[in-house]
């Protein structure tokens, strides 16, 4: 589908000017997004939704059972009722839904810059996003449980080390590096620019939330 307009996607930005073509791009490129996000994510957000439904409906279960009452000499009899296999089911596909919708938005951005603006098929954006599905799963999954691990330890590390290597999913889009490879390529990108960074994150991050409950609307109805 030929864009009427485009704009440059490797052009300098400062905050304000990164915030303002993030929705011109959405915009121009709107309708094509949605098309990718109910052809590549929402099947999965669907799957996702049913199976956390189904967990909380397991627990409902248990704690509505009559004279329900946990062991006081068992601390851990709690956690056994609450991560039950349905919890981590549900957790993979939420993360997998998650790795789905970057896939998807980094594949179109790439064919959009390669394309000159120009993204003719929506099923090829859905074939390069599905092909590095599990690649981005597993980058998503290492770089969850290093920020994680770096949050709960020491607070400011972990998030000054989250945004330094969040540009980890383009650098292997666009580059086609590794995971260590693109970790210090992110961390070079970001050097000098830590706080433009953080600041776009944050509006971008209100933005994957709003596109991640689109996506779910169909398991909702």
């Amino acid at each position: 589908m030929q864009m009427k307009e485009s704009f440059d996607l490797r052009k300098s930005r400062n905050v304000g000017e990164t915030v303002s073509d993030t929705f011109t791009f959405i915009r121009l490129n709107g309708s094509s997004l949605f098309k990718l996000m109910l052809y590549v994510v929402a099947p999965l957000a669907i799957l996702s939704s049913l199976a956390m439904a189904w967990w909380q409906y397991q627990l409902n279960q248990v704690f509505d059972m009559e004279n329900f009452m946990l062991n006081p000499d068992d601390p851990f009899e709690i956690y056994r009722f609450m991560f039950q296999p349905t919890f981590f089911i549900a957790m993979f596909l939420q993360l997998l839904t998650s790795s789905a919708l970057t896939a998807s938005l980094i594949s179109y951005l790439r064919l959009y810059d390669e394309g000159d603006g120009v993204v003719e098929n929506i099923k090829a954006v859905g074939s390069l996003a599905t092909k590095n599905l599990i690649w981005v799963f597993f980058f998503s999954l290492i770089w969850l449980l290093m920020f994680g691990l770096g949050f709960s330890l020491l607070f400011i590390p972990g998030i000054f080390f989250g945004v330094a290597t969040s540009l980890i999913f383009y650098v292997h889009f666009i580059e086609k590096k590794g995971f260590g490879a693109s970790l210090k390529r992110s961390m070079d990108l970001v050097s000098g620019n830590w706080w433009e960074t953080f600041g776009v994150w944050i509006v971008l991050f209100c933005l994957y939330i709003v596109m991640g409950l689109v996506v779910q609307i169909p398991s909702t109805v």
